[in-house]
């Protein structure tokens, strides 16, 4: 089990969240001494502000990702290359917890299908493990129909 302080933080700058993220990450320790603890960037786990980042004191701890930027290969790439090297220099496991494609898609099949395509192939060259921001969560991004458990066709052959 990995535990996160909060979802998304929503902080004015690095500067500011740091600080914050340090208490809340060591209040999390006090209570659960063994599990691996997940934190992300000031800008609601964007990419970016997790670069800004430093790695907390805490070594047993998970950075997170949330990306919803969509685009071709090459975007995505550009995207993630400087977080795979951020994760190799701080020697930090970096996973993507939340990955879907722009808003725009949020409710379109075939333009998700065609995120995840571009998206999954980088992600897994850079080894950055991903997981998708839902499966059953009201529309957006939806991977099935109702309450089916498999996937629609064209968004289970995008996941490979």
């Amino acid at each position: 089990m990995v535990l996160a302080p909060l979802n998304e933080p929503a902080f004015p700058d690095t500067a500011t969240w740091l600080p914050m993220r340090d208490r809340l990450l060591a209040a999390l320790r006090r209570a659960a001494p063994r599990h691996t603890l997940m934190w992300g960037g000031h800008e609601w786990c964007s990419a970016a502000s997790l670069l800004e980042a430093t790695p907390p004191a805490d070594r047993n701890t998970i950075a997170e990702v949330h990306d919803y930027a969509g685009g071709d290969a090459g975007a995505v790439q550009a995207r993630f290359a400087d977080m795979a090297a951020w994760r190799d220099r701080h020697r930090l496991p970096v996973l993507v917890t939340e990955l879907g494609g722009p808003q725009a898609h949020a409710e379109d099949r075939a333009a998700l299908a065609a995120d995840l395509r571009a998206s999954l192939p980088v992600l897994r060259r850079l080894r950055l493990p991903a997981t998708l921001w839902t499966y059953t969560h009201g529309g957006w991004w939806r991977l099935q129909p109702g309450e089916d458990s498999a996937p629609y066709p064209e968004l289970r052959a995008a996941l490979g």
